[in-house]
């Protein structure tokens, strides 16, 4: 399935999965490509795991463009999978991230004080 990557953007790193047709659709317009939805090189997800090397860096190019954050607003509500790729600080900042890891540190640190 093309595309089903990370692309680097300004400031750090957005996942997209645009493998069906429909999902690839949705990613050429928010991209400000909708002319690659007809395109025959990339029409069909069969054509675009042909000319991957062709459409992932055009996509790179683009992404680059602006901040995951902008992605991210761009891409809310599509029906486009699409996540920012979290690296270690900011997993362990997220709020999810704080609640699950936050609970085992201070048990541990408790246990090694005692013993």
């Amino acid at each position: 399935m093309v595309p089903y990557r990370s692309f680097k953007t300004s400031d750090g790193d957005i996942l997209f999965g645009g493998g069906t047709d429909r999902l690839f659709g949705i990613l050429c317009e928010g991209l400000g490509k909708p002319e690659w939805i007809n395109d025959e090189r990339f029409a069909i997800n069969s054509a675009r795991v042909q000319y991957r090397d062709i459409l992932e860096p055009a996509i790179e190019a683009i992404t680059m463009s602006k901040s995951t954050q902008e992605w991210l607003e761009i891409f809310d509500g599509t029906g486009l999978p699409y996540a920012k790729v979290n690296d270690l600080m900011d997993t362990l900042n997220h709020d999810h991230g704080t609640s699950f890891f936050f609970p085992f540190s201070t048990r541990f640190a408790k246990r090694w004080d005692d013993g």
